[in-house]
């Protein structure tokens, strides 16, 4: 594969993983469905915290892939990371 693939899927997995843990903390740990909590998050301007604590299993994924000598996705890992950075600033 080459390394511009791997690059691509390791900030898609970072994107994804962000996505899936923030679902999961929304159901777990509020009241509201995933819409009506996020919504009201962006409403409390709280949405870039939650973002940023979602992306803490990122970090988890990287160690793992460099464990397993996947360099590239690491990288691509954080890449994702510098993403979600820069829709935190913007949010």
């Amino acid at each position: 594969m080459s390394n511009w693939k791997e690059l691509f899927i390791g900030a898609l997995l970072a994107l994804v993983l962000t996505v899936v843990t923030s679902v999961l903390f929304i159901y777990l740990l509020t009241p509201y469905s995933y819409m009506p909590g996020l919504e009201l998050l962006y409403q409390q301007h709280k949405l870039g915290k939650l973002i940023t604590i979602c992306s803490i299993p990122n970090l988890g994924l990287f160690f793992w892939l460099m464990y397993k000598k996947r360099d590239f996705i690491a990288r691509g890992i954080v890449l994702g990371a510098i993403l979600l950075t820069l829709l935190t600033l913007f949010l």
